[in-house]
């Protein structure tokens, strides 16, 4: 099996520039979990969902709930 066999067409991107509510909310509204991070037409990097906080996201960022030790 090759990369390409199993890999996602279609993947979403967000710029480096993106703040992490607004990549937090595209994953949110989209149902995915990563995003690839592009500075202008270079790939940059891959944010997770765990990278923003999980499903507490924008609250851990807020300081609306304690960040875990």
């Amino acid at each position: 099996m090759r990369a390409q066999d199993i890999m996602t067409e279609g993947v979403r991107t967000v710029a480096s520039t993106t703040s992490a509510d607004d990549a937090s909310e595209l994953m949110v509204r989209n149902k995915i979990h990563h995003l690839m991070v592009k500075d202008a037409s270079k790939v940059v990097g891959v944010v997770s969902d765990r990278d923003l906080g999980g499903r507490r996201a924008g609250r851990l960022r807020h300081g609306l709930v304690a960040c875990p030790r």
